[in-house]
């Protein structure tokens, strides 16, 4: 039994000191996308196969098929591919390596699928559909919450010229009503502009921010205008009599 155990334990330190010099004498292969489509193993444009090994590695060929493509002399050992130079389906890339010592090393196969055009542009479907599904439940599930939010609270008539807090996103000229109005919180962002609603007319549209000095302008513009708007009402029928019996006192006292 101690026999047993004692060789087992020689097995693993010599596969332990074993391990670095195994690591050291493999050859590694990677395959990088330059320019083009990668989904999992289909592939489609331009790609590099990468080597690497022990310190003396001293060339590298790289196969497709099994077929030699390309020897590389000198690090970095790379070689860049066009998909398209080959036909659709799959195919199997590797390397060999040689050191200084003489010594031969293999890579590992890697297969991958060169796919066509249709197949690309089906595969980015399969992509960007999912992601636009989910853009476009957040932009309902936001307008939503935008909404409800608008409807609860209960919106009173901001007087002309009020000096506003416009909160973390600013304010914007709302285009419906021509009235400054903050941006909410949950205003979706559109990159240079935002959906959301104005506070004065209940709008909902698309609404630019600009500068607070802007904003401050627009405030005191709506409070001139308005001012310039004043008419003085038109005398009722009872207003208008009394001013005839008073107007007719008058020219009795001359």
């Amino acid at each position: 039994m101690k026999t047993l155990r004692s060789l087992l334990i020689a097995v693993l330190l010599a596969l332990v000191c074993a391990a670095p010099a195994l690591a050291q004498s493999a050859l590694n292969l990677t395959v990088n996308r330059d320019f083009g489509y990668n989904l999992g193993s289909q592939i489609r444009g331009t790609f590099s196969m990468k080597a690497s090994g022990p310190s003396d590695l001293t060339s590298v060929t790289f196969f497709i098929d099994g077929q030699p493509v390309k020897q590389v002399d000198a690090a970095p050992f790379a070689f860049q591919f066009q998909t398209t130079s080959y036909a659709d389906g799959f195919h199997d890339l590797s390397a060999t390596g040689v050191t200084a010592g003489g010594q031969t090393l293999t890579s590992p196969m890697r297969r991958f699928e060169f796919v066509s055009a249709s197949q690309e542009q089906s595969g980015m479907g399969k992509i960007v559909l999912p992601i636009l599904g989910i853009v476009v439940v957040l932009f309902v599930v936001i307008l939503g919450f935008q909404f409800l939010a608008f409807r609860r609270r209960k919106r009173e008539p901001v007087p002309l010229g009020t000096h506003r807090n416009y909160g973390v996103f600013g304010g914007a000229i709302c285009p419906r009503c021509g009235r400054p109005t903050p941006i909410p919180l949950g205003a979706m962002n559109l990159g240079f502009s935002r959906l959301a609603f104005c506070e004065n007319c209940g709008r909902f549209g698309i609404l630019h921010p600009v500068k607070l000095e802007q904003l401050r302008r627009a405030e005191d513009a709506e409070l001139q205008d308005a001012k310039s708007q004043v008419t003085i009402p038109e005398p009722t029928a009872e207003e208008k009599l009394k001013q005839q019996i008073d107007s007719s006192r008058y020219e009795d006292m001359k």
